[in-house]
C-alpha cells in the first residue's frame, strides 16, 4: 500500500486541479485515497477524508443521485469506527473494495 498512496494523492490533486473539487470523479478520488489510508492504518487521515467526502457528496449531489442518500455506500466497519477517537465524528460512508487492487471506490 505504501507505493499506492502517493499515486492516490497525485490522482486527487490532479482531479482537483483539472476538474474542480466538486466534480464527482474528484469525490471518488478523495474516497479512494481515504480507503488507501485506512488500509495502511492511517485512520485519522482516512476518517478526515471520509468526513470531507461525505459532506461534499451531500452538498453537491441531489438526493436521488446514486452516490448519495440511501443508495450511498455502507457505513464503516465496526473496527474502523471503534479505532477512531471517541470525540471525533465517525465517517458515514466506507466504500466497497475493488477486487483486483484492494482499493475502494464508489459505485
Amino acid at each position: 500500500m505504501g507505493e499506492a498512496i502517493p499515486r492516490y494523492e497525485q490522482a486527487l490533486a490532479d482531479r482537483q486541479r483539472v476538474r474542480g473539487a466538486d466534480q464527482p470523479d474528484t469525490l471518488i478520488s478523495r474516497n479512494n485515497l481515504a480507503a488507501a489510508y485506512e488500509s495502511a492504518g492511517r485512520l485519522a487521515e482516512a476518517i478526515q477524508l471520509l468526513e470531507l467526502a461525505l459532506a461534499d457528496r451531500e452538498r453537491v449531489l441531489s438526493a436521488g443521485h446514486p452516490m448519495s442518500g440511501p443508495s450511498a455506500p455502507t457505513r464503516p466497519p465496526p473496527d474502523l469506527a471503534a479505532s477512531a477517537n471517541s470525540d471525533r465524528l465517525r465517517p458515514a460512508a466506507v466504500l466497497q473494495p475493488r477486487s483486483a487492487t484492494g482499493a475502494t471506490v464508489l459505485r
